[in-house]
């Protein structure tokens, strides 16, 4: 008995042990004693939010806000992180009550931004509205410190709600007071549009008219002129003018004119850049992005411009069938940009796969995890890959992908019709436009994938099959007839990687 008692003994003495170990094993974390460390703590707990585990960070944010070296900068972030942290921690209401008394106490953008984020992520959308609302005029850089996402997040939320009149109101006060959001320079068109189909709605068509004046990109001028949503504009003689070469030389002259006055941020670079692109001078646009990636990169908050203009910058050497100098350019963004790799790696595989370089293309998915992938994200990688498996003749490698995008639902339809179109599935396609001009709600972008865009001044044969194929089931009778109701097709100018994206 005395030796079972023993050997019981000397286990529990030996888990015990183990167990301290294990706990001797995670470091206690250092103390705050500085500016650094501060911050450092912050990413965690960011990092911690980002996942869902708002709980685990809030040790975090209760430390760094305790810490005498917690700088003024920090201490909105902090505020804003603990917010959050609280909504996924399932305590939304004290959430919000922390930002209304943040923005109550010291009014500033960042603390407007941090208030309108939590409204958002709470899925309180009328309040959020309402917040938006009540900033006066003087204050427009209040509202211009919310994110443009964030603004259609809460717009797409009372459109589903019902709630017209709010909805009216806020696009009228964002339009007439010149929200521009973080960098943009200007009220962005999607933005602009939206107020424009509520007046076109409302019978208000001079006022619509004179909205419309102020729509400068590709994707704007398709809605306009093919969205039926627009139609009572049609036929008056300002929005009649409007042809898609005259709207072409409009976006052209809005580019030069940011080049020529001289670019003061990164939302000018880009728009001038895709501006070019979007006019047919892709070599101009990759020698703007050449020349403002680095001013642009060494402003404050310009690291996310930066990327996107030198993405941009690749797509223009792609237009221009230079595929090596477009793979170089990708190379050199996961350099200087290795944080948040994804978009670029989809880019890069999009160009390498149009370009007939199917086995690269499949070769840059393949470091990216796909199951970590968001649902928009995974889209762009199965298209490509249906696609690159497709020209290398792996059909059921191909299938497998195009059933997987078929998982996602309608909202990944651009890229299920390219897939489709890949694998010279013409019923297949024409049966998912069909289903995909069936929902409301997607109409409006599947209007505009049914246009005829301009091809390419490199085409390789495989593209030229899909392009025609394409040009072949927009023209058949019953798409026809289905598109009839909400839009109509028309010949534009543009290419349609500068009018449509997925």
């Amino acid at each position: 008995m005395n030796m079972v008692w023993g050997r019981i003994v000397a286990a529990v003495w030996l888990l015990c042990a183990g167990l301290a170990g294990a706990q001797q094993e995670v470091a206690p974390d250092p103390p705050l004693t500085s500016r650094a460390l501060v911050q450092a703590r912050l990413e965690r707990a960011a990092a911690t939010i980002d996942q869902a585990r708002g709980q685990g960070a809030l040790g975090d944010l209760d430390a760094v806000l305790k810490s005498e070296y917690l700088t003024p900068d920090l201490s909105d972030w902090a505020h804003h992180l603990r917010a959050r942290a609280l909504v996924s921690a399932g305590r939304g209401s004290e959430a919000e009550a922390l930002a209304r008394q943040r923005y109550a106490g010291a009014a500033s953008g960042y603390n407007f931004k941090s208030l309108i984020s939590i409204l958002a992520l709470r899925q309180r959308w009328a309040a959020g509205a309402q917040v938006m609302l009540d900033v006066p005029k003087a204050r427009i850089s209040d509202l211009n410190a919310v994110a443009l996402p964030v603004v259609e997040t809460i717009l797409n939320g009372l459109e589903r709600a019902g709630d017209k009149p709010l909805y009216a109101k806020v696009l009228a006060k964002l339009t007439s007071e010149g929200y521009q959001g973080l960098y943009g320079g200007k009220t962005d068109d999607t933005l602009r549009l939206r107020h424009i189909a509520v007046l076109t709605g409302a019978g208000q068509l001079p006022q619509a008219v004179q909205e419309a004046k102020f729509l400068e990109t590709p994707a704007a001028f398709v809605a306009l002129l093919a969205d039926r949503r627009f139609e009572p504009l049609w036929a008056l003689p300002e929005i009649a003018a409007l042809t898609p070469q005259l709207m072409q030389e409009r976006v052209r002259a809005r580019a030069d004119a940011l080049v020529a006055r001289g670019i003061s941020h990164g939302g000018e670079a880009l728009e001038a850049v895709r501006g070019l692109r979007a006019a047919g001078d892709p070599l101009k646009a990759a020698q703007v992005a050449a020349d403002a990636v680095g001013p642009v990169r060494r402003r404050q908050g310009g690291a996310r411009y930066a990327k996107a203009i030198l993405i941009e910058r690749a797509y223009a050497f792609a237009d221009l069938g230079r595929v090596k100098d477009a793979a170089a350019v990708f190379d050199v963004i996961l350099k200087q940009f290795p944080e948040e790799p994804i978009a670029v790696k989809l880019a890069s595989a999009r160009v390498l796969e149009g370009a007939g370089q199917a086995k690269a293309a499949l070769a840059v998915l393949e470091t990216l995890d796909m199951e970590g992938l968001s649902a928009p994200a995974q889209a762009v990688a199965l298209a490509v890959t249906a696609c690159a498996q497709a020209v290398l003749g792996q059909k059921e490698l191909a299938a497998e992908a195009r059933d997987e995008l078929a998982a996602l639902g309608l909202n990944a339809a651009p890229a299920a019709l390219e897939a489709a179109l890949c694998a010279r599935d013409d019923a297949g396609a024409r049966a998912l436009v069909l289903a995909w001009l069936s929902k409301p709600e997607l109409r409006g972008a599947a209007v505009a994938a049914l246009q005829l865009y301009e091809e390419p001044r490199t085409v390789l044969p495989a593209q030229l099959d899909r392009r025609r194929r394409l040009r072949a089931l927009i023209a058949s009778a019953d798409v026809q007839a289905a598109v009839f109701p909400h839009g109509r097709t028309m010949a534009w100018s543009f290419q349609r990687a500068t009018a449509v994206s997925y």
